[in-house]
């Protein structure tokens, strides 16, 4: 199933000024991915990219049903803090994915990193959309490289 599944790795932040040409070139690799066969992808269900990701490929899934969605949620009170608008979209995002992986049931420090980790293994493609060579989505991206993961950069 490891070489069927996509998992996304990028910022919370989302620039205005790029979010057309992000939204586009996402749409791109993961039509390309479900060219090569991919039907399973795995997002993190944290605001910015992991936002962007799910809902595209909630549309995409309209035309091919066979795609599945699971979302990792590090820990399951990840959304406390989210505004009214983003704790829509995201309970939205949660009840329409095929399914949800909840690692741990409370916050611990490195919690993000595990949930992280758990995508990238569980993975055979990363799609990565990165601005800066720091912060968790470069390790995330990173550690795929290390693993053999073919990483797919936004």
């Amino acid at each position: 199933m490891k070489s069927k599944t996509c998992c996304f790795t990028g910022h919370r932040e989302i620039l205005d000024s790029e979010y057309a040409l992000l939204h586009r070139r996402t749409r791109e690799a993961i039509m390309t991915l479900i060219d090569k066969g991919v039907e399973r992808f795995i997002v993190g269900g944290a605001l910015g990219f992991d936002t962007l990701a799910a809902t595209l490929l909630l549309e995409i899934r309209e035309n091919y049903p066979n795609i599945k969605i699971i979302v990792a949620v590090p820990y399951r009170a990840q959304a406390k803090g989210f505004s009214e608008s983003d704790l829509a979209i995201y309970n939205e995002i949660l009840s329409l994915a095929d399914e949800t992986v909840i690692l741990s049931e409370n916050y611990f420090r490195g919690c993000l990193h595990a949930r992280n980790r758990y995508m990238v293994d569980e993975s055979n493609f990363i799609i990565s959309y990165l601005r800066k060579e720091s912060g968790g989505s470069a390790f995330t991206t990173g550690y795929a490289r290390k693993k053999g993961i073919e990483v797919i950069k936004i």
